[in-house]
């Protein structure tokens, strides 16, 4: 097609008599229409569906066994048949297998939120409240390990627990790290005029699993209007997501098993907002560093094997990235209204009654 945005243009007038526009194809690279408008479709800024099937998607789907249907006989379905069919597909592909089969457009490269980008939405008064133990900390008695951690979150955390406004919603994204990485808390206030305002970070460095459970439950117990919130659930991050789901419910939140398919989801929604001015950020070298790390590999947001170390000589792991991501997915959900019905009082409109021996009226 010559011109596909003016194609699109004149096709979608079509809708104001009900109809509907499908744009159906793989890609041909990153920098044209069709690209451009799948991410302004994962970034909310068009409000159109979007479906993706892959190749590996359509196998799974019956697709080899189709055609083996539709053959003649020629080809008889088997697991063995199947996995040298999609071996010989990719090979026969070649360099185009990405694009034509995995619905990846070919260069797709550079940094997911460049690092101007990210300082220009980065705040000085945001603070980030990091907690680091030593190892031997995981080995004191729990009721020591229970009140200090409880002293540090009513000294460290409470006061800018505090400040948060009570009109408006909040939104957490959770970033499990025990050993090796952080765990990062990111709350997200949600403004009048749908800002998304970081108000603190919490960084927690070889904080045992319980503990990393306290400081979590003593911040989203004191969160207003809590909204969502969203916990990376992948390995031992299982855990934290469980016991927040077990007090909190389903309902208000998500174990989300980071893969390709949620990165690509979420991560262009949670570009665009920094790229519309929607969101502020602490303005720390970590944390900056960590937004402005991850690339696009292949058209897919990758987050890169190197852990850096950061100011305080600690390894990082793009941990506030994928924080601020599951924030903002969290910020973004669709808010459980808890609704009351009082019951019929002796003065309620519209009860049944029935006349009670000695006069007065019973309502239900």
């Amino acid at each position: 097609m010559d011109d596909l945005k003016e194609v699109l243009k004149a096709a979608i007038a079509l809708t104001m008599w009900g109809g509907s526009v499908l744009v159906i194809s793989t890609h041909n690279g990153a920098a044209n229409v069709f690209a451009e408008t799948i991410a302004n479709i994962r970034a909310g800024r068009l409000p159109y569906g979007l479906v993706r099937f892959d190749l590996d998607q359509a196998l799974r789907a019956g697709l080899y066994e189709r055609i083996c249907l539709v053959s003649n006989g020629r080809q008889v379905w088997s697991p063995e048949g199947e996995a040298d069919w999609r071996e010989n597909l990719i090979r026969t592909y070649g360099d185009g297998a990405d694009e034509e089969l995995y619905c990846v457009p070919a260069q797709g490269g550079g940094v997911v939120l460049p690092r101007v980008l990210v300082e220009a939405r980065a705040r000085a008064d945001i603070p980030v409240l990091r907690l680091s133990m030593p190892a031997a900390f995981k080995l004191r008695p729990a009721p020591e390990r229970e009140a200090e951690i409880l002293a540090w979150c009513e000294r460290e955390l409470a006061p800018v627990l505090a400040e948060l406004d009570p009109r408006e919603s909040h939104a957490l994204g959770v970033d499990f790290g025990r050993l090796a990485d952080l765990s990062v808390m990111w709350p997200l206030a949600v403004t009048k005029n749908l800002l998304r305002r970081t108000p603190f970070l919490v960084e927690l460095h070889n904080v045992p699993f319980e503990q990393q459970r306290q400081v979590l439950f003593f911040l989203a117990d004191r969160l207003p209007r809590r909204t969502g919130i969203k916990l990376d659930a992948t390995g031992n991050g299982a855990y934290l997501a469980e016991v927040a789901t077990q007090r909190y419910g389903e309902a208000w939140v998500e174990e989300v098993k980071l893969s390709v398919a949620w990165y690509l989801a979420e991560v262009a929604p949670f570009k665009a907002a920094f790229e519309d001015g929607a969101i502020t950020v602490p303005a720390d070298a970590d944390v900056v560093r960590d937004l402005s790390t991850p690339v696009y590999k292949a058209g897919i947001p990758t987050i890169p094997p190197v852990r850096q170390a950061g100011e305080s000589g600690l390894k990082r792991h793009c941990d506030s990235f994928v924080a601020g991501v599951l924030a903002y997915a969290a910020s973004r959900a669709d808010p459980v209204v808890i609704a009351y019905t009082p019951a019929y009082g002796p003065e309620a409109e519209g009860g049944l009654g029935f006349e009670a021996p000695g006069g007065g009226r019973t309502l239900w």
